[in-house]
């Protein structure tokens, strides 16, 4: 049995979209920055996905610039635009977000959620291999997250 695990920190690129489904379930996208300071110093980006009571976490907390960790898994997938081309995708589908941020640094912080150093881990009550995963872009635009 093999494993796929993503473990990131890193700082959010921008506000999470969260949206209900027609169904009832929420999700929440964002971007993520993470930069590998041993190498080269570059900056990776990541498309991140949350469901449920993490996105409502997510919508609550995560802000533009706040600085997070993930745990998720990594999934790949791929659509037809368009003008009929391929495109692939890969994302995050995270069910655990710890908050990195101390008390202040984010204006969503302000009543004080947590203080330096400290970690608030959140998870979704869902174990990992039953969370929604790729919506697949022929499903009607209603039940399309995004």
């Amino acid at each position: 049995m093999s494993t796929n695990k993503a473990f990131l920190t890193g700082h959010v690129g921008k506000d999470p979209d969260v949206r209900t489904l027609e169904s009832g379930s929420r999700v929440a996208k964002f971007s993520l920055a993470t930069t590998d300071k041993n190498k080269d110093k570059t900056t990776q980006w990541h498309n991140i996905t949350v469901w449920d009571k993490v996105a409502d976490i997510a919508e609550k907390y995560v802000k533009k610039g706040s600085q997070i960790t993930v745990i998720g898994s990594i999934q790949y997938g791929s659509y037809t635009n368009k003008e009929g081309v391929v495109k692939y995708t890969t994302d995050i589908i995270a069910y655990e977000i710890d908050l990195l941020d101390k008390k202040g640094d984010n204006p969503k912080n302000q009543e004080g959620e947590w203080q330096k150093g400290e970690k608030r881990e959140v998870k979704s009550t869902s174990n990992a291999d039953e969370l929604p995963g790729y919506i697949d872009s022929d499903a009607p635009d209603d039940e399309q997250p995004f």
